[in-house]
């Protein structure tokens, strides 16, 4: 990482070998239907738009599409809502100039009746997908450019017909907590527990962010549909924050997550 100090602002430039990518590998599992489990761990770009990233994971999609074996997809996604890419202020000025929602925006507040109270809901618009990048997301009123990301995820059929399990049953979870995707990533009181934290992140105010996500396809699914089999579904997702601060300088900046697959339909639930 090599660190420039422009004023007023500080500018971190990584230099990297290659770019981000995915490794795939199949697990022999004699109790699953194939006897075998993919596994694909992967790391989106943290330098780029949401919809670059949401590019990024349907080239992935692409290639996991023919498999026929449960599938995990697990990793860093990046989800921060916003647009990292290194810039300037010619780019920052040029991308206004390109983008319609700035100017869709822009003409809201200046010829709507109501157009500067969009100004002060921007509090709430923040707190609204805070920690949930799976929040609504309707563009330039109410965005949250990370969604359409998981919608993409959520529409995905392979092409056996599985699907990625959407389901949030508050009795497989623990604490039980439901809503979208609760079963394979542990909500918290608001939105998901975060996988990253800045230094300073005044008290959870701020600088919490939720990147860090675990996808499964079972054996068979109709993604949200709740009275169907949980045979090889995941049930208690763990965000084990605690294990990592339990050290000084952390395990790790992104602490460990884990979640249960049951290789029978699951008939006593114990998380």
């Amino acid at each position: 990482m090599v660190s420039a100090q422009i004023v007023p602002e500080r500018v971190d430039r990584e230099l990297r070998q290659g770019g981000r990518m995915a490794l795939i590998a199949d697990i022999s599992v004699p109790d699953l239907p194939t006897g075998s489990a993919t596994i694909v761990a992967t790391h989106l770009e943290n330098k780029c738009s949401p919809a670059c990233r949401r590019r990024q994971m349907q080239a992935l999609l692409a290639e996991v599409k023919p498999d026929r074996n449960l599938v995990v997809i697990a990793g860093d996604l990046n989800t921060t809502g916003r647009d990292n890419t290194p810039t300037s202020i010619r780019n920052e000025i040029m991308t206004r100039v390109r983008d319609y929602r700035f100017w869709a925006g822009e003409a809201v507040s200046h010829f709507h009746p109501l157009g500067v109270f969009q100004y002060t809901l921007l509090p709430v618009r923040y707190f609204h997908g805070y920690n949930d990048p799976t929040a609504f997301h309707l563009p330039i009123l109410w965005d949250n450019r990370e969604q359409p990301l998981f919608k993409t995820m959520e529409e995905f059929r392979f092409a056996d017909d599985g699907a990625f399990d959407f389901r949030g049953e508050r009795e497989r979870t623990s604490p039980p907590r439901g809503r979208t995707l609760a079963n394979s990533n542990q909500r918290g009181r608001k939105g998901f527990t975060p996988t990253y934290a800045f230094a300073r992140d005044f008290g959870g105010l701020v600088g919490r962010f939720k990147l860090d996500w675990i996808f499964v396809k079972p054996s068979k699914l109709d993604r949200r549909q709740t009275e169907q089999s949980h045979r090889f579904a995941p049930h208690f997702p763990l965000t084990m924050r605690e294990l990592n601060d339990s050290v000084a300088e952390r395990i790790s900046d992104h602490p460990p997550m884990t979640v249960d697959l049951s290789l029978t339909e699951a008939t006593k639930l114990v998380p």
